[in-house]
């Protein structure tokens, strides 16, 4: 027969047994108390009248026990996933945590690593909805505990290229362009401008001027954005190409030179 002590930290076995025949105390011992916390089993052997009494020490370390604030998420390629760090533990002393994950279709975040929180940006450039799975493991005392936390990366449209030109002159279109398909699109620039598509604005003047950013999106719902600058250029400059000469006579091999104003914004060209 048997007893043993300590029953309230301690649980997962009986607090007294007996039997015949062999010995044969089993069980899986938890500790609940988060500390280490031993249980001393007193044996009584018998046989007959004759019995001799002896005693087992069992030292049990805790267990670590911890949830995650993120079990499932899903997140756009290149944008930063909700950090993956501890919500609630047991308090154990001395836990170390590391992880691995699945799925190298997508990078950005290494394939293992230790500590949390777990933070970063995936790039997902397979056109399709990735799932990654991590693995973490919490370790005190020689025991561990793991979890797991999936993230399903959704890829981003590919940045279209913009062909719009990146002047215009005063009063003439000014043209939004770019070359991306499939997407949902838009325009937004200066002022309060905005378009859901490509578009020319008539009449360029230097309000118009500025920077015009693309914004894309796909089916994921996942966007990227492209900016580029648009100058408007003046046209207030008439040429003169100075005044009119009649009656020059020139010898073979003698230079003439051409003098007319400089354009305040651009450069001016002699055609003959």
């Amino acid at each position: 027969s048997w007893t043993r002590n300590n029953t309230t930290a301690i649980t997962g076995i009986a607090n007294s047994g007996s039997g015949t025949g062999a010995l044969n105390i089993t069980g899986n011992l938890s500790n609940t108390s988060g500390s280490s916390q031993t249980t001393t089993l007193s044996i009584r052997l018998t046989a007959g009248s004759c019995f001799k009494d002896t005693t087992l020490t069992l030292t049990v370390n805790p267990m670590p026990a911890f949830t995650l604030s993120q079990t499932n998420q899903t997140a756009c390629s290149d944008t930063l996933i909700a950090g993956i760090s501890v919500a609630t533990s047991n308090n154990i002393s001395g836990v170390t945590y590391s992880w691995t994950r699945t799925n190298s279709n997508i990078s950005g975040i290494a394939m293992s690593g230790s500590g949390l929180p777990i933070t970063g940006r995936f790039i997902n450039s397979t056109g399709t909805g990735q799932i990654t799975q991590f693995s973490i493991t919490a370790t005190a005392n020689g025991c561990s505990t793991t979890v797991v936390s999936n993230v399903t990366v959704n890829p981003a449209p590919p940045r279209g290229t913009i062909t719009s030109p990146l002047a215009v002159c005063q009063g003439g279109q000014l043209c939004l362009s770019s070359s991306a398909t499939g997407v949902t699109r838009t325009w937004t620039g200066p002022g309060t401008f905005t378009s859901n598509r490509d578009t020319c604005r008539p009449s360029a003047n230097a309000s118009m001027q500025g920077n015009y950013i693309l914004t894309l999106q796909n089916n994921y719902n996942c966007r990227s954005r492209d900016t580029v600058f648009v100058r408007v250029v003046p046209v207030n400059d008439s040429a003169y190409a100075g005044a009119d000469s009649t009656g020059i006579n020139m010898c073979k091999r003698t230079s003439i030179r051409l003098s007319g104003n400089t354009p305040r914004t651009g450069t001016g060209t002699w055609s003959g």
